[in-house]
């Protein structure tokens, strides 16, 4: 056996190091690329191999092979062909992704929201039901969300040939989050606090296996809107989201805007009136002490009795448009007071459009008016109307738990290889 010398050995360890890192390299470099071209089709939709790669400024034999494995990965598929040059018709590719499910979820003070996505973003199954969040307390509302879950994932799954593969599961709260601990910090509305909320979900669930997440309900309410609402694409985005909180969230360039702590966007908690109605949070003259849910049936003489917020919307769109004088007039002053601090998010965050979700959609009608009128008075300077500034959303109550789906998706676009099997 030939003996080595210090000075060989130490140069073969080298070689042999440089040999490790561009492997670790080329495959950083090869998930990059293939999140890449996923992240493209799911932007921009259908297209040849040839679009994507001008598009995303790969090589077309590098675009070809990243394809193939996206194929083979059952990620993509090809869907016809393209109008293409004359006389080669290009073989047009899309997401497929049928069998990767994320599932997101909301939990609220009176209801528990759940959707089941497919990668592609078809819609597997839906779930919303009635829930007494405070009086009940987390552990049995996660448990009532561990059995929403595990129905209306079997509901989704019936189709498939084999079991699906779960990219996560991801729950919008209405409170401040410790997005990497889990934790759900505090919630006043639910008198929630400092609930280990991952861990509480996945023992409910029965497996330490599972991928699962929390969010602020604001934030995963702008990322619904963003991608998948009506003003999907806008560049600068605020989402405000009315139940019995006020949650709010903004995107800005495609990011979303969570602040150093991932605390941005407490709007609720803006005060706007301080001589005005104690908050749950323990101050006085918060915004969603006057426009929040609960706050606006009290107006009305109609106090939250634990029925879906829906059911109580519809009696109050019913008397409206039986022109009842006491829902006008409340709901004149519900205009004023959200225009309020609708006009004070535009001064701050210059954004492109500002989206009403939640109940604020239900009553859009008549709530509107009185609001435009209040952000055309207090905007400083805006050079869009304020019918096309401030705009319902189309999503209603789902925009959290759509979003928190949208979120859990992000595992497979960020690494399309998750779920690939060992060769």
């Amino acid at each position: 056996m030939r003996r080595v010398s210090g000075d060989e050995g130490t140069a073969t360890l080298a070689s042999n190091q440089m040999n490790d890192r561009r492997g670790a390299d080329h495959h950083s470099v090869r998930l990059a690329n293939l999140s890449l071209v996923l992240e493209e089709l799911r932007r921009h939709g259908p297209a040849s191999r040839a679009e994507i790669a001008a598009r995303v400024g790969l090589a077309r034999p590098t675009l070809t092979r990243l394809v193939g494995e996206l194929l083979d990965l059952r990620l993509v598929r090809e869907a016809g062909q393209s109008g293409g040059r004359p006389g080669r018709p290009g073989t047009m590719v899309e997401i497929d992704g049928a069998h990767v499910f994320a599932v997101g979820a909301e939990i609220n003070v009176d209801a528990i929201t759940l959707i089941v996505h497919d990668l592609a973003g078809t819609e597997r199954a839906r779930r919303r039901a009635a829930l007494d969040a405070r009086r009940v307390g987390p552990e049995a509302s996660v448990r009532r969300l561990a059995a929403l879950l595990g129905d209306a994932v079997a509901e989704a799954a019936r189709p498939l040939e084999r079991p699906p593969e779960i990219a996560g599961f991801a729950t919008a709260v209405p409170g401040l989050v410790d997005v990497e601990g889990g934790l759900l910090v505090n919630a006043p509305n639910l008198k929630w606090q400092r609930v280990p909320f991952a861990s509480l979900l996945r023992h409910a669930l029965g497996s330490d296996d599972v991928t699962v997440s929390i969010g602020n309900d604001g934030n995963f309410g702008a990322l619904a809107e963003y991608w998948r609402g009506g003003s999907a694409g806008a560049r600068h985005l605020v989402a405000i989201i009315g139940e019995v909180g006020i949650g709010a969230g903004a995107v800005v360039d495609g990011q979303l805007l969570t602040g150093s702590h991932g605390r941005a966007l407490e709007v609720g908690h803006l005060v706007v009136d301080p001589g005005g109605p104690r908050c749950g949070c323990g101050r006085s003259g918060c915004w969603e002490a006057i426009v929040g849910l609960d706050a606006f049936l009290s107006s009305l003489g109609m106090p939250a009795s634990g029925r879906r917020p829906e059911a109580l919307v519809k009696q109050v769109v019913a008397l409206a448009r039986r022109k009842d004088s006491a829902a006008l007039a409340a709901l004149e002053r519900l205009g004023r007071f959200v225009g309020i601090g609708v006009a004070n998010l535009i001064n701050t965050f210059d954004p492109d459009v500002v989206v009403l979700g939640g109940y604020f959609t239900h009553v859009a009608t008549w709530l509107l008016p009185a609001l435009w009128q209040c952000v055309e008075a207090q905007v400083i300077v805006t050079d869009t109307p304020a019918e096309k500034l401030v705009v319902p959303s189309s999503l209603g109550f789902r925009a959290a738990a759509l979003g928190a789906a949208l979120h859990a998706a992000e595992a497979v676009f960020s690494n399309p290889t998750l779920f690939a099997r060992p060769s």
